[in-house]
Parts: C-alpha cells; structure tokens; sequence
C-alpha cells in the first residue's frame, strides 16, 4: 500500500529551497537493511496494544543471512491474531513492524529478544506520534509526495528548507491527503541596554501594512505548544519568559512586522544555544523572514 500526500506552499516562497518530509507510525522499521545477520531461532519479543507478550522464534530463516520477505513473514503470521502486522519495504531491503490501530489507541511495545541488534531494532514503546522518521527531501515547488510504504493511518508532516539550510519549524501531523503549510518559528531574546532579560514584555506580530496572508496560506497548520502562537489575519502577542525569550510560529517565509512594548531600548537577539528550530542568527539574517521595528513602533 501507498500514501499520497498533498500540501500548498504558501504564496510568499521565494526563499525556499525544498521540504523534507517525515513519518511516523505506531511502529517500528528496522535500522538494519537485509539480509540479516541472525540466526535460526533467534527471538524477538513484542507486545501489541498493550496485550499480551509474544516471543516469536524466526526459524524459518537462511541462518546468517535472513530475507526480509523471511522475517516478515514470520512475524505477520504471528501478530495478526493479535491486532499487529508486518510487511517489507517497498525496496525490499527492510522489515515493518506495526500496529493495525493507528491512533492513540495503539502501540508497539519490543521488549527484548536475541535478534534485536541484528535487525537493527531498539527495544522500546511505540505510540501514536512518537516515531519520527524523515523518508525524503523534496525541491520547491514540488507539492505532493508517494509514500511507497505508506498508509491511510500514517502520520506525516513537513519542514520547509530555506537557501541557508535553516529548517523551519514542523507543521502540525496530519494524515495522507490533507493539504498543509510548512511552517517556521521565529525567536528571539529582548534584553535592555545593560544587559538585563525583559521578562513579561509584550511582543506583536502579523502581516505587513498592504499585505495580509489569504486564507488558504494560514490553513492547515497549529501551534506547536502553548508557548507558540500561529499568526492569523488579526494581530496577535506573546510575552517573554523570565529571560527575555520569546517565540512564535507562522507559515514558512510568510512576511511578518513585530512590535514590541518597551519603546526605547535597543533589543539584542540572540540565538538560543537548545530548544526551537533555528530560523536565524541575528537581525540582518532574520530580514529574509521577516522586517522588525527595533524601537516600539510597527515594521513595514
């Protein structure tokens, strides 16, 4: 089975150069690609949707050098009863282990077994949007992509790459045949002329004077956390921490203006050393983004 995904770049993409895509199922792929390097009844122990423990021996294998078409084969027989299932990739070097539930319902628990470095497989649970696998690079303006080892219930979500090689933030998952926007995050640190965090300040934002975003390039996307707000066509804020930080999400590239509260001091941004994707380093790479008003009053 196959996935098609869709998705719209928003209508100010001058700057990006290509999206990656990313998947992730309740499941696991192995690491390692066939043959593999186990032996006859060797064992991998997997519990489904939290029922009972399965140790599965894979006898039927070519002893040090087993197929993937072998392996799943033997695990599919042994998982279906019990609401998993496994294929091969569609380049027929890997195996796919799953659950049929591919909501938050399901999981995919491996516990243990001797044939687990061999396949290249860590022992873990995994759950609705907890794997993360990046399955391809695309170039602006591609705008759909086929997962060839794809599902209806497979969750997928894109990052827009920029000419720096500066990856936006991730849209929110959606599943196969939605259309959404790549999003990115923009940050910064609002510190006074001595040196001192501005905590609590009030930070706004949204579209340029003359240029509001049409609809359609503001669907299809969430903030990533209450922390991050998404931009709409009405202004909207945030306040910095107690060090200053501030963040929030809007589509990839999507020209915006900032005002911030405090007039009269000069604002020093700075890139977080963890946290947040990075979109720029300092003011003067962050005006491929975005146009900032460094004294109060409104960008253009």
């Amino acid at each position: 089975m196959s996935a098609l995904i869709t998705w719209k770049p928003n209508e100010d993409s001058d700057n990006i150069t290509s999206y990656h895509i990313e998947r992730s199922i309740v499941g696991v792929e192995t690491s390692n690609v066939s043959p593999y390097a186990i032996t006859a009844g060797q064992t991998i122990q997997i519990r489904i949707d939290g029922g009972n423990l399965l140790t599965i021996a894979l006898n039927a294998i070519t002893s040090g050098a087993a197929t993937a078409a072998q392996i799943a084969t033997i695990l599919d027989a042994a998982l279906n009863a019990h609401g998993g299932s496994t294929k091969v990739s569609s380049n027929g070097t890997k195996v796919i282990i799953y659950s049929n539930r591919q909501t938050d319902r399901g999981g995919v628990n491996i516990k243990g077994g001797t044939a687990l470095a061999g396949l290249g497989i860590l022992a873990g649970i995994r759950k609705f949007q907890s794997e993360v696998v990046d399955i391809a690079q695309v170039s602006h303006p591609t705008d759909t992509y086929t997962d060839e080892d794809g599902d209806a219930g497979y969750q997928y979500r894109l990052r827009a790459e920029n000419s720096s090689s500066a990856l936006s933030g991730p849209t929110a998952w959606f599943s196969p045949f939605k259309e959404v926007i790549p999003t990115s995050v923009i940050y910064g640190y609002l510190i006074d002329p001595e040196g001192k965090a501005l905590e609590d300040t009030r930070v706004q934002f949204g579209p340029p004077i003359n240029k509001r975003p049409s609809d359609d390039a503001l669907s299809g996307f969430q903030p990533n956390s209450s922390a991050q707000v998404g931009i709409s066509l009405d202004h909207k804020e945030v306040y910095s921490d107690a060090n200053g930080y501030f963040q929030f999400v809007v589509p990839a590239n999507t020209p915006i203006r900032i005002k911030i509260d405090s007039v009269g001091h000069d604002f020093v941004y700075k890139t977080p050393t963890a946290g947040s994707q990075k979109d720029f380093t300092d003011l003067t790479e962050a005006t491929s983004y975005a146009s900032f008003a460094l004294e109060g009053g409104w960008g253009i």
